[in-house]
């Protein structure tokens, strides 16, 4: 459990892509987030480019928290966090 909340994420290979297995993913990390730590927040990082994930999260109950700048050596773009409310 993370005391500061929890973070999900998620990645679908372009094979597989729009055939709800994103949406699978998200809800059952959601499902178990929810049994293990019932009033964490949770929340999801997606890049700004990917307004298929952003919707995926919208949809399943997410509002956008703060849009960012992130550099690493596996990202190098703004990202978009969002925050499921309840």
């Amino acid at each position: 459990m993370n005391r500061a909340g929890w973070r999900i994420g998620y990645a679908v290979n372009s094979r597989y892509r729009r055939q709800g297995y994103g949406s699978e993913i998200a809800e059952t990390l959601i499902g178990f987030i929810r049994r293990v730590d019932a009033t964490g927040s949770i929340d999801g990082l997606v890049l700004t480019s990917n307004t298929k994930s952003q919707n995926l999260l919208k949809n399943l109950g997410f509002e956008l928290q703060e849009d960012r700048f992130i550099f690493s050596v596996e990202i190098d773009n703004w990202i978009k966090r969002y925050r499921l409310v309840d």
